[in-house]
């Protein structure tokens, strides 16, 4: 299966750039203006062929804490993949990246 998925695509450095963006602008929208994609890395999940885009979060403070999570694109149709509680639990990864910093505003909200 997987080698006739790869034999029809053949997927390139643009695509994964253009995908990092359509996270970045939902992470932005959506969940947080603290939080943004990294580089992208070609996955095979669940059947498919996925952009796999890691979301850093980042505080004016401290700079970058740590990856909250990742969101997943499909490679052939640009489709985001976000679960129902993808804001959740972005969030209480930030919050559990704060706690070493217990004096950051952030922290409060």
């Amino acid at each position: 299966m997987l080698s006739s998925t790869l034999a029809h695509f053949s997927p390139n450095k643009e695509w994964a750039v253009r995908d990092r963006r359509k996270v970045n602008g939902y992470i932005g929208r959506e969940i947080s203006a603290m939080m943004g994609g990294t580089e992208a890395a070609l996955v095979y999940s669940k059947g498919r062929l996925v952009w796999r885009v890691p979301v850093i979060f980042t505080t004016p403070f401290e700079g970058q804490l740590g990856v909250v999570g990742v969101v997943d694109i499909d490679a052939r149709t640009s489709e985001l993949l976000i679960p129902a509680n993808l804001g959740q639990t972005f969030h209480a990864n930030a919050n559990a990246l704060l706690k070493p910093f217990p004096d950051s505003p952030e922290k409060s909200n």
